[in-house]
């Protein structure tokens, strides 16, 4: 989506864009012919990389590389311990090739980035201009939430409240792991308190005696996505506190704030940045933080309207392509011009 949402704004523009798999050489070669700008995502420098960035001197076309998570910072992403939840193999596999990332950004003549942390990241290693671009809502997730009017049974009665974790990765339970315990502890205070996990996420002992508060859902395509998310009073966003989470974007919250469900988040990321605590969402660090934030969620009906109008507007009127647009001209004038 990354790509997509910057090919959208550019378009919008009125600049003549396109996009290529790397590995289909004969259609990146004929696109760069016409090109005065090319912009590399998140490609390892090798044989291709190289073969393109010769391409690019030859024609005399600008390079950029544009990067969401810190895979080019050995050190950082070594400390990710989700990563302990993937196999030996692809552990091992990430790691090595992690200095190839930041070969390939330090040939380029610009590089992008998501958040505020990330920007600080790339600064050790790169010495170029380093572009905010943001992780924003796209006209296709516009589209779908707009189009939600038939969401699926989740077998929830109405008197419940739903609290969501939404999870894409498998590389997450980590992060899910650091508010069992307040989750458990919920769920056995409140019994018309339901979690509902979507995605990869594993329910261990501390949450095996709530079962029957528990619904699981596959991974599923976007739109499948929004039609549970649109289900949930409350959204959850838990991250260990650490320097790879410290360059995360804050999609899940976007994504949670544009269907009006209030969102609490670990005090990490680019959650601090767009989350003005107790006014559009909700940040936590300790334990006794994110119980406090769920029980006044789940018994303040008043509370959660707030946040549930807050985030909604603000999301909408700060964090959609067209607002990015306009708030990031000089930028652009800079890659365009």
């Amino acid at each position: 989506y990354r790509v997509l949402q910057k090919i959208e704004l550019l378009q919008q523009m009125g600049c003549n864009c396109d996009v290529s798999d790397y590995r289909d050489i004969p259609r990146v070669f004929n696109k760069m012919q016409l090109a005065t700008l090319v912009i590399f995502y998140r490609i390892p420098d090798d044989d291709l990389f190289r073969l393109f960035m010769k391409e690019a001197e030859r024609l005399k076309i600008r390079t950029g590389y544009d990067i969401d998570d810190p895979i080019f910072a050995p050190d950082v992403y070594a400390q990710n311990k989700n990563l302990d939840t993937l196999t030996k193999e692809e552990k091992k596999h990430l790691l090595a090739s992690s200095p190839r990332y930041s070969d390939a950004m330090k040939q380029c003549e610009f590089v992008s980035v998501s958040t505020p942390g990330m920007r600080e990241l790339a600064s050790a290693c790169f010495d170029g201009p380093i572009i905010l671009w943001r992780n924003v809502l796209d006209g296709e997730t516009l589209s779908i939430v707009a189009g939600l009017d038939q969401p699926v049974n989740s077998g929830f009665d109405s008197d419940k409240i739903v609290i969501a974790y939404m999870s894409g990765s498998r590389a997450h339970d980590a992060d899910f792991s650091t508010i069992e315990p307040v989750l458990s502890g919920i769920l056995a205070d409140y019994p018309n308190a339901q979690l509902m996990v979507c995605g990869y996420a594993s329910i261990t002992g501390e949450l095996q005696p709530y079962t029957d508060q528990i619904k699981q859902f596959s991974f599923s395509g976007y739109a499948g996505y929004f039609n549970h998310l649109e289900q949930a009073d409350i959204c959850v966003v838990p991250l260990l506190l650490d320097r790879f989470n410290e360059c995360k974007s804050a999609i899940r919250y976007l994504e949670a704030a544009v269907l009006g469900v209030p969102t609490i988040a670990s005090k990490i990321g680019d959650f601090r940045n767009l989350i003005v605590s107790g006014e559009n969402g909700i940040l936590a660090e300790t334990t006794d933080e994110w119980d406090a934030a769920l029980r006044k969620l789940i018994t303040d009906r008043k509370f959660r309207t707030k946040l549930r109008e807050n985030s909604r507007r603000f999301v909408m009127e700060k964090q959609t392509v067209n607002a990015l647009s306009k708030s990031m001209q000089n930028e652009f004038s800079y890659l365009l011009y």
